[in-house]
């Protein structure tokens, strides 16, 4: 049986399976897709999860996987064939010392923003940082794993402005997999008894809280019995004491909740509220939980939302106009139906990651 590591160093705080039913657990997005996806494979494989921070062995209750110390993941007699790091390429030398036979992967999370044009320092940093990293992938045949196609395309896109790697350019193999959605998330009967007054925000402050705040605030103006509902994982939390009063009226915060919890509040409100334009999603698992249960979106057409959503879903988010029709539209009956798209689901999620991890020249 072929053992898989997942090597996680830049989790904020240690997780395991049980993470996703506890409320305030402090995990995101990312480290949810790790549970599932981990989940998935233990069903066949033998799999472990190592993370920087966490201090003592753990096995999950009911699945075959061992979340590991860092002095653990990193003990060559573990035996493993397969290394998924978690974002971080620079562990890669790490990785390959300690397990030097097994095929490595990085599976990115994040959205590479274009660096500061001409010579200055912070341009020519950038620039340092952008060639090591796909030197770093080339050197140790790792192969990137981004989140969707859109996030591939946009690695792509960096590693061709690579100038110093010349050839060895060729030698990065790049590949995607969606983040998955559990396979019982689907629309409720309840689902139809929404609330058309509530909106939801459901993703980290530094996402765009701000601009969605301002948004609401001008949108209420026009449509004043709106409220806004604004869950986001615990770490990097922004309290309603650190915004500006004029922005949190009618703004109810919810803190950190549990999985069911936050499809509970999705599959009660209008739509998923969204219009920020400054930080792309390189998937968004809160637009493919949110249309799994029945609810739409309603978000700016910038980085993977285009892929996941259908174009009654994208708005503008520097036209309030269009904003406001929209919701106006969708509050007086003019909702779309939204369902999830099956490629999502964590059974064809799985399967396209035992192709990448698995397959003839992986």
């Amino acid at each position: 049986m072929q053992h898989v590591l997942f090597y996680d160093s830049e989790c904020n705080f240690p997780y395991s399976s049980e993470s996703l039913l506890v409320p305030g657990s402090k995990i995101g997005g990312t480290e949810g897709s790790v549970i599932r996806i981990a989940e998935g494979l233990s069903k066949r494989y033998r799999v472990s999860v190592g993370q920087h921070n966490r201090i003592k062995h753990e096995k999950s209750t009911d699945h075959n996987i061992h979340w590991l110390t860092k002095k653990e993941a990193t003990d060559s007699s573990l035996d493993v064939d397969v290394v998924v790091v978690l974002r971080r390429v620079g562990d890669l030398p790490l990785m390959k010392w300690y397990h030097p036979r097994a095929r490595l992967f990085v599976w990115s999370h994040d959205w590479l923003f274009p660096g500061p044009s001409g010579f200055s320092r912070a341009s020519l940093t950038w620039r340092a940082k952008i060639e090591m990293r796909f030197l770093l992938h080339a050197c140790y045949d790792a192969v990137n794993v981004g989140v969707s196609r859109t996030h591939m395309e946009n690695i792509r896109d960096s590693l061709n402005k690579t100038r110093l790697i010349g050839p060895l350019r060729d030698r990065v193999r790049l590949d995607y997999v969606y983040n998955s959605i559990p396979e019982n998330i689907n629309v409720l009967p309840e689902s139809a008894a929404y609330d058309p007054t509530k909106l939801i925000f459901v993703s980290a402050p530094w996402k765009g809280l701000n601009m969605v705040l301002k948004s609401f605030k001008t949108i209420r103006q026009h449509i004043p019995d709106l409220k806004l509902h604004v869950a986001s994982p615990g770490y990097g939390y922004q309290p309603a004491e650190k915004l500006d009063e004029s922005l949190t009226e009618n703004v109810i915060f919810l803190g950190s909740l549990s999985h069911a919890a936050v499809l509970h509040e999705m599959r009660s409100a209008l739509c998923v509220f969204y219009p920020a334009n400054k930080v792309p999603e390189t998937f968004g698992l809160v637009f493919a939980e949110s249309n799994a249960v029945g609810t739409p979106v309603l978000t700016h057409p910038i980085g993977a939302a285009p892929e996941l959503l259908t174009p009654e879903q994208l708005v503008d988010a520097r036209d309030t106009n269009a904003i406001i029709e929209r919701l106006r539209l969708w509050k007086n009956g003019g909702r779309p139906v939204v369902r999830a798209k099956e490629e999502f689901r964590l059974s064809n999620v799985i399967r396209s990651w035992e192709r990448v991890l698995f397959s003839q020249g992986a």
